[in-house]
């Protein structure tokens, strides 16, 4: 910390340049100067040459994936389904209320497990 450049030849910390004095910034980007310039170092959420623009976190929620009113959470870009009473499926699409199969009469889940019908 406290230097930049390709081979480092870049005190970041106690350079005599003024550069950083009318730092335009914004958005909390923060001033690095080196050598007779600087540059802005912009926070998560911001970007370009001042860090002038903010963007919002990708939200994987705003397709509508999930099906039978469930609820739809948005984490680190992609989403899960918090499904209702009676519906199961990543995307909870599958009734497990008036489901008509008779697939869970020879149950083989082990170790406590439930069979669910759909």
């Amino acid at each position: 910390w406290g230097t930049t450049g390709y081979n480092c030849e870049f005190n970041t910390t106690t350079s005599t340049s003024n550069s950083c004095l009318n730092s335009s910034c914004l958005n909390g980007g923060s001033c690095v100067s080196y050598g007779n310039t600087s540059y802005c170092s912009c926070p998560y959420g911001t970007s370009g040459t001042f860090c002038e623009f903010q963007w919002e976190q990708y939200n994987a929620c705003t397709s509508g994936p999930c099906m039978n009113n469930a609820s739809c959470i948005s984490t680190n870009g992609t989403y899960y389904c918090a499904c209702l009473w009676g519906t199961t499926g990543y995307n909870c699409e599958f009734n497990t209320t008036t489901s008509t199969s008779n697939s869970c009469l020879n149950s083989s889940c082990l170790n406590g497990g439930s069979c669910v019908s759909y």
